[in-house]
C-alpha cells in the first residue's frame, strides 16, 4: 500500500499547476489502479455479503419492474454481474466499484467543461477519496446506481444549457429516469435544477423551451414502468419508505436531526467538510468560476448540492433519516471544491485529505487482517464485519441436508436468515417459502413473492430454519414435522449463529 499511495502523491502534488499531458495521464492510471485495488479488496474472505446485498441479489434472480422496497436497478445491475462473472460474493458486489469509478469519471469531466482540466481532476479526486464512496465501493447499494445518474444527470445538464439541443435534454431525460429506477431520493435533483432555472434570471428563458419539458416528459416516462410495477402489487414500495421514514410518527426530533448533520462529516470526509465549510464563507470570492462565462454553473451545483441536504434535514428533524440518504450531496460538493481550488491555493489540505481518507478507509478494508497482525482477537465490538461474518459456514452445515432432500424448499419465518442462509446455501436459486400468516401485512420481498400460502393443499417439502423452536401453533398447519439438528456456527468468543432446522410437509394453510 505504500507504493499506492507515494504514487497518488505524485499525482497530486501538481494538482494546482497547469494541466500537462504527464499529470491527466496518471490521473487515469491511478483512478484504473484505484478500481482494481477496489475490485481486489472484494475477493478477502471477511468481505462477505451484507444482508441487504443478500436480499437484493435473491431479488435479480426474478428481473421485475420493481421490488418490495426499491426500484428495480439495484437488481438489474446484480443480474448483470452475476450472468458475467457468476453467483459469488464478487458477483454481486462487482458494479458498486466500477459505478462509483465511473461516476468519478463523469465528475472528471463536469469540472473539465465548467473551468478546466485542474478543476475536473480535483474533484474526481475529491470524490473519490470521500468516506462514503470509499466505504460503498466494496457493498453493493442503491446508492451505487443513484449518484452514478446523478452525477450523469449533472454533466448532461451542463451541456444541455450549453448547447440547447433537444439530444441532450433527450439523454438528460434518459439520465434523470435511470436515477428515479434507481432510488426515489433522485427526485431530488431534477427539483433542485428546476429551482436553478427558475431562480437564475439568465436561464429563466429556458423554461419557455419545450427541451426542459420534453427531458422531465421522458424522465416521467422510464419511472412510471416502477409505478405500474407498484400499482400491481399494492403500492408496497411506497408503503415501506413511509414506514422507514416513520412519517406517521411525525413530531419533533432535534437530536435525530443533529445527528444528521453530524453524519454529514463521515460521509464526505472530515477533511473535504471542512473544506466545504470554509468555501462556503466567502462564497461569492470562493466559488468564482476560473471561467467567467460559466459561473453561472456554480449556482447551480450550490442548489444540486443544498437541497437534498435540506431535504433530508428537514425529514430528519421531523422523522427519522439516515445519514446516507443525502449521500448524492457529495457530487455537487466535490466540484464545488474543485472550482474552490483553482482560486485558493489549498494544496497543503488535499494532499492532507486525500492521504488521510484513503488511509482510513483502506484501514476499513483491511480491519480483521490489521486485527491479525497486532494479535487482537476479533470480537462483536472490535470487528465491523461482525455481522456478516459465519453465516457462510451455517450454509455449509446446512446444505447436506438440502441436499437429501432436493424436492424440498428452504422456508423460514426470519427475512434475514433466508437472505443470509439462501445465498450460501443455493446460489443461484430463489425459490423460498416466508412464514408470515398476517395476509394483511406483506413485509419483505419473500413475503410478497414466496409466502407459505402458495403451497397449501400440497404435499411439498420444506427445510425450515428459524432463529427460535418451532412454535406449537405452527407445528399444527403441518402434516410432518421432524426436527433436525441445530446448527451452531461459532462466529467470535462472544458470538455464535445458532439455528434451528425442522423437515416440515404437507401444509394445511394458516387458518
Amino acid at each position: 500500500m505504500g507504493s499506492v499511495y507515494a504514487f497518488l502523491t505524485h499525482i497530486y502534488s501538481s494538482l494546482t499547476e497547469k494541466k500537462d499531458r504527464r499529470t491527466t495521464t496518471l490521473f487515469f492510471i491511478g483512478i484504473i489502479g484505484l478500481t482494481l485495488y477496489r475490485i481486489l479488496v472484494l475477493f478477502q474472505p471477511h468481505l462477505s455479503l451484507f444482508y441487504d446485498e443478500a436480499y437484493y441479489y435473491h431479488w435479480s434472480l426474478t428481473p421485475d419492474l420493481g421490488y418490495y422496497s426499491k426500484p428495480p436497478f439495484i437488481a438489474w445491475l446484480i443480474a448483470t454481474t452475476t450472468y458475467l462473472v457468476g453467483h459469488s460474493v464478487v458477483g454481486v458486489k462487482l458494479a458498486a466499484p466500477i459505478l462509483y469509478s465511473a461516476s468519478g469519471y463523469v465528475i472528471y469531466l463536469s469540472g473539465q467543461r465548467i473551468a478546466s482540466r485542474s478543476v475536473g481532476i480535483i474533484s474526481a479526486v475529491v470524490f473519490l477519496s470521500a468516506t462514503v464512496i470509499g466505504f460503498n465501493s466494496v457493498f453493493i447499494t442503491t446508492d451505487a446506481p443513484l449518484i452514478f445518474f446523478w452525477s450523469l444527470s449533472i454533466y448532461l445538464f451542463i451541456i444541455s444549457i450549453q448547447s440547447n439541443r433537444t439530444v441532450h435534454w433527450i439523454a438528460l431525460g434518459l439520465s434523470v429516469g435511470g436515477g428515479m429506477l434507481s432510488k426515489y431520493t433522485m427526485a431530488a435533483l431534477p427539483l433542485s435544477l428546476f429551482l436553478f432555472l427558475l431562480i437564475n434570471p439568465n436561464q429563466r428563458t429556458k423554461l419557455t423551451s419545450y427541451k426542459p419539458w420534453l427531458a422531465a416528459l421522458i424522465a416521467g416516462a422510464i419511472f412510471s414502468l416502477n409505478l405500474w410495477w407498484n400499482s400491481e402489487n399494492h403500492w408496497v414500495t411506497f408503503a415501506h419508505t413511509s414506514e422507514i421514514s416513520q412519517q406517521d410518527k411525525s413530531g419533533f426530533n432535534l437530536a435525530g436531526f443533529f445527528e444528521f448533520l453530524a453524519g454529514q462529516i463521515f460521509v464526505i470526509g472530515p477533511v473535504w467538510f471542512f473544506l466545504a465549510l470554509r468555501l462556503l464563507k466567502n462564497r461569492k470570492d470562493n466559488l468564482s468560476s476560473c471561467k467567467t462565462e460559466f459561473d453561472w454553473l456554480t449556482q447551480m451545483l450550490l442548489f444540486s448540492t443544498l437541497v437534498i441536504l435540506v431535504i433530508i434535514a428537514l425529514q430528519a428533524i421531523t422523522s427519522r433519516a439516515y445519514i446516507n440518504w443525502a449521500a448524492p450531496w457529495v457530487v455537487g460538493c466535490s466540484l464545488l471544491i474543485g472550482i474552490y481550488a483553482c482560486n485558493v491555493n489549498i494544496t497543503k489540505y488535499l494532499r492532507i485529505g486525500l492521504t488521510a481518507h484513503l488511509l482510513l478507509l483502506s484501514a476499513f478494508y483491511h480491519w480483521p487482517v490489521l486485527l491479525d497482525t497486532l494479535q487482537v482477537e476479533p470480537s462483536r465490538k472490535n470487528n465491523p464485519y461482525q455481522r456478516l461474518a459465519g453465516w457462510d459456514g451455517v450454509g455449509m452445515q446446512l446444505a447436506p441436508t438440502l441436499d437429501q432432500h432436493p424436492d424440498h424448499i428452504l422456508a423460514s419465518d426470519s427475512r434475514h436468515l433466508l437472505a443470509y442462509v439462501g445465498f450460501h446455501v443455493k446460489p443461484g436459486e430463489g425459490e423460498f417459502a416466508r412464514w408470515n400468516p398476517d395476509g394483511g401485512d406483506i413485509r419483505d420481498h419473500y413475503d410478497l413473492k414466496y409466502n407459505f400460502r402458495r403451497h397449501r393443499d400440497t404435499n411439498q417439502g420444506f427445510i425450515f430454519i428459524s432463529k427460535h423452536p418451532i412454535e406449537p401453533d405452527q407445528r399444527s398447519k403441518f402434516d410432518i414435522v421432524h426436527a433436525l439438528e441445530p446448527i451452531t456456527e461459532n462466529v467470535f468468543k462472544d458470538k455464535q449463529h445458532r439455528v434451528y432446522t425442522y423437515r416440515l410437509q404437507g401444509f394445511n394453510g394458516y387458518e
